[in-house]
């Protein structure tokens, strides 16, 4: 039969058949069912073919493998179910033909049918069946033996006494060493329940790197480190391959699967993995080795791996127990047991590299221990931010931090190259690289500038949080920086206020809808990019959150210049650009009483921390929103 079928589960029960065709019918490349013509299930008897099918399968039916799963059910008689468990029968897949085929038993079985048709077998159910209990890819690590049971029925039944012969069936194109894994004893018996039992081994060392026959590897799957010399190829991947097959020693039909053992050397992995010494190297290799994945994460890059959804997601994919579901990340499956446990603890504290040795300033009366005590704040630039226990009578979560943090765990497409508007933010579109309108009306600035009250609103308790987990008298510094950028926020935050108020409504602070709740996205789709959540001060939430939220809109000294989307700078550039448009229409737009306005400072300057601008007019709000800008932008 041109038109191939693969084989199909299936499950006698008192009363019916139910045979998986999911994975067993032809398809067309894209996708559809392939016409292979009238199918049915029947039973094969010594000179004919039983059909217990009264209809023809309908799997050309449109939806029919969404519908169904692939599932076809058959009533089964009584007589029928006798026949099939007791007087070993098989049952079929059978096409229906005009000639050429087995004889149908009887006309009365089917009565619409011809007399001069018959039925083509294409699946048969085999007596025999051995395949692995749990696993077909097994693992051999350090101080590690593998025991795979082989399970083996008789027509669905236990085989007992069976004795089931195991041995290596090599990869063809692989050149496997001969001395990597072995299997204690050759040859098994089935026990009362059917299983044979094998253990495998492997030596000391394995050999290094994997070798394959050139003819046949570089045709397959051609990489930049497939590195082919004198007819043979080697690729750095850990570990070796080795394929075992097994059989029963009887000559009736049997059908089984291959197991695959994969065998390690010994390693030792470090008390403390970082990024740079251990997890890049192994991440890289497989970065190159199937590009495919940089579609789903960028296995190189340090920022990318460890966005909070990306760590997630490894986490999950790396999982030892789950590594036969369709979810194990398929790239890493070639790594030791050891290996994977350490990269799943680097996951834990993703530690960029080994922290210098740099021992406390004699000079500083305040003591700090030595840095390389210090897991998980070594992190570019080179300047550490010395570290003091938090005050006993603040409560933080003191385990390692799952840094930086990234996108939402749902990836949500990210909106940055969106022209349409945001909740909250209908002035999406007056500026930047993706405008795409030049007109606004009073409303939608009300909107918006509500929106950059709740903006400058969450930015307080991000940087609060860390300010209040330094210790008394310690991090003078930085406490004293961090204390000046909350005093801005809550400046800008009342800025936003005093602007709301000068076009006649009130700001709406006390609610639940304003008030910010942690983990979250800034309000009004503003840095997409970014999830903030509340931690204690440490250099890696520095430099990804803070840093994060006070991204500019454009850098200079950069070649060419980088003009980011999606800013604070652009969040408020939209603003100024409506209230330039509404009033080159000659609307109104701010009031003359400011009674409910807050001017700050009332006696003196106040520095660094900026001031608050009573708005009354175009040019007094473009002054209070370019203070914002600047300071919100890292030029402070």
């Amino acid at each position: 039969f041109k038109q191939w079928v693969s084989s199909a589960p299936f499950m006698v029960s008192t009363d019916r058949v139910s045979v998986d065709l999911s994975n067993s019918l032809p398809i067309h490349v894209h996708g559809s069912m392939r016409d292979i013509g009238d199918l049915r299930v029947g039973i094969q008897h010594d000179t004919c073919v039983e059909i217990i099918s009264p209809d023809s399968i309908p799997y050309m039916t449109l939806h029919w493998m969404e519908n169904t799963g692939g599932v076809v059910e058959c009533a089964l008689t009584q007589e029928q179910h006798t026949s099939l468990t007791e007087n070993n029968l098989k049952l079929v897949l059978v096409q229906m033909v005009s000639s050429g085929g087995d004889a149908l038993c009887s006309d009365s079985v089917f009565p619409s049918l011809k007399s001069t048709h018959s039925a083509r077998v294409l699946l048969s159910e085999v007596r025999y069946v051995l395949r692995p209990t749990g696993v077909y890819v097994g693992y051999v690590d350090e101080d590690h033996t593998l025991t795979i049971d082989i399970y083996v029925t008789d027509f669905g039944e236990p085989a007992v006494e069976k004795t089931v012969t195991i041995f290596r069936r090599d990869f063809i194109r692989n050149l496997t060493p001969a001395n990597g894994v072995s299997v204690t004893s050759e040859s098994a018996k089935t026990d009362a329940s059917g299983r044979a039992s094998f253990t495998f081994e492997k030596a000391d060392v394995i050999p290094f790197p994997r070798q394959y026959h050139d003819a046949k590897y570089r045709q397959i799957q051609p990489c930049a480190d497939l590195i082919c010399k004198e007819g043979i190829c080697t690729l750095p991947i850990e570990g070796q391959g080795y394929r075992f097959a097994y059989r029963l020693n009887s000559s009736e039909d049997t059908v089984s699967w291959n197991v695959v053992i994969l065998g390690f050397s010994d390693f030792t992995p470090p008390a403390m993995p970082t990024w740079v010494e251990d997890i890049e190297p192994i991440f890289a290799r497989y970065k190159r080795l199937t590009p495919i994945m940089n579609t789903i994460l960028d296995l190189g890059d340090y920022k990318d791996v460890t966005l909070t959804r990306n760590i997630e997601m490894l986490k999950l994919s790396m999982n030892r127990d789950r590594f036969l579901e369709a979810d194990f990340m398929p790239t890493t499956r070639d790594l030791s047991f050891k290996k994977t446990k350490m990269v799943l603890q680097w996951l834990d504290n993703p530690i960029y590299s080994t922290p210098l040795d740099i021992e406390p300033d004699p000079t500083d009366k305040i003591c700090h221990p030595p840095v390389k005590n210090l897991p998980g704040i070594d992190f570019p630039p080179t300047s550490f931010l010395p570290r003091c226990q938090p005050s006993a009578a603040l409560k933080f979560d003191q385990s390692p931090g799952v840094y930086p943090s990234g996108l939402d765990s749902e990836g949500e497409e990210d909106e940055s190259n969106s022209t349409l508007p945001i909740k909250g933010r209908p002035l999406k579109g007056l500026v930047g690289k993706f405008k795409s309108r030049d007109t606004c009306m009073l409303e939608d600035l009300q909107t918006q500038l509500q929106t950059a009250l709740e903006l400058e609103f969450a930015t307080i308790p991000l940087y609060l949080t860390s300010l209040y987990s330094f210790g008394e008298n310690c991090n003078l510094e930085a406490d004293e920086l961090i204390t000046s950028v909350v005093r801005q926020e809550m400046v800008h935050f009342a800025q936003a206020a005093n602007l709301l108020i000068a076009t006649g409504q009130y700001p709406l602070i006390d609610s639940e809808t304003v008030a910010p709740t942690y983990p979250t996205h800034l309000p009004g789709g503003v840095l997409p990019d970014l999830y903030i959540t509340l931690k204690k001060a440490s250099l890696l939430h520095i430099y990804y959150t803070f840093m994060g939220v006070e991204a500019p809109a454009f850098t200079e000294g950069s070649s060419p210049p980088v003009h980011a989307e999606d800013t604070i700078g652009q969040f408020y550039d939209e603003i100024k650009t409506c209230i330039d448009y509404l009033y080159s229409g000659g609307n109104e737009v701010f009031s003359s009483d400011t009674s409910n306005q807050v001017p700050w400072p009332w006696t003196s300057t106040s520095g660094e921390i900026g001031s608050l601008v009573v708005v009354t007019d175009k040019d007094s709000a473009f002054d209070a929103i370019n203070q914002i800008i600047t300071q919100g932008e890292g030029a402070s």
